[in-house]
């Protein structure tokens, strides 16, 4: 058997994007983060060098080298270089795989997530800036929508008094949700009342965009009094923006009032149980209750 000629990880990239990424039709914002990660970590490192010169050992050196880096982050770069790796061995371009095993990540911190209090300082700003700064975080808040799946929204989703979640947008390019499934949540009467405020427009959130979510979430954050979380070389301070943090109370204030979590993933849209039950630690007295129950029947 002749041996195997690798290319070089530059000239493989463009053959792993047309013929694994794109033919499996993965998502524009999946596309869109392996494509960073390569031009941010692998091809300034690699990227003239041949596969074949890609170790286990080069492999345990990038990961000490990424030890100031987040475990998720340090985790992405691992999993986009082997995916790509192992592409390249089925197609006959790689003879041996190294080792890639991933770094462990605590998942016992449990996510951020607004108090009661100041949820309801945050919907009274939010009305202050217009209909919809308010439904955009009510979305988050009370339907637990990712921004993506906020700013999607058209009206013929809004149906008898629910939610139709099927699309996300990234960065301006609709496409399917996370997951790719389709779910359905109830709107409650504070957000059917702003949804329904809303001007009539070809998008729920007429014109909404990443950074207009962004700068409506940093304005509620600033008159809510919360802490800005850098300042710019000009001496501005800047506030997080993280419209994520509502979904992240959305769930949690299910699981306080006691909320089966197969339930909160489905009205969550999680691909995975385990994301769920990241938040069912603040049902402290879900055990007490369930015995009780027990003893009752």
């Amino acid at each position: 058997m002749a041996p195997v000629e690798s290319p070089t990880l530059d000239a493989w990239w463009s053959d792993f994007l047309a013929g694994h990424v794109h033919a499996n039709r993965e998502k524009h914002s999946s596309v869109r983060a392996r494509e960073s990660i390569f031009r941010t970590h692998l091809s300034p490192r690699w990227g003239g060098v041949t596969l074949d010169a890609i170790t286990t050992e080069a492999v345990q050196k990038l990961k000490g080298d990424l030890r100031g880096k987040s475990p998720k982050t340090v985790n992405n770069v691992l999993v986009c270089l082997s995916t790509c790796l192992k592409a390249a061995h089925e197609a006959g371009k790689l003879a041996t795989l190294p080792r890639v095993k991933l770094v462990k990540v605590d998942s016992a911190k449990p996510p951020e997530f607004y108090e009661d209090a100041l949820t309801e300082r945050m919907v009274a700003e939010a009305s202050k800036l217009g209909p919809q700064a308010l439904a955009t975080v009510l979305l988050g808040l009370d339907a637990g929508l990712r921004r993506g799946e906020a700013i999607a929204l058209e009206p013929g989703d809004v149906r008898d008094g629910k939610l139709v979640v099927a699309r996300a947008s990234y960065r301006g390019v609709v496409g399917t949700t996370k997951g790719n499934k389709t779910r359905t949540v109830p709107m409650t009467p504070r957000l059917a009342a702003a949804v329904a405020a809303l001007p009539k427009a070809t998008r729920l959130l007429d014109g909404a965009t990443d950074e207009g979510v962004r700068w409506t979430m940093e304005c509620v954050e600033k008159a809510c009094g919360l802490p800005a979380t850098k300042t710019t070389k000009r001496g501005r301070e800047k506030w997080a923006g993280h419209y994520h943090v509502l979904r992240h109370t959305f769930c949690t204030r299910l699981a306080m009032k006691a909320v089966p979590p197969r339930t909160i993933q489905t009205l969550a849209g999680h691909v995975s149980i385990e994301t769920t039950m990241r938040y069912m630690h603040v049902a402290s007295g879900a055990p007490e209750a369930a015995i009780a129950a027990l003893a009752a029947a």
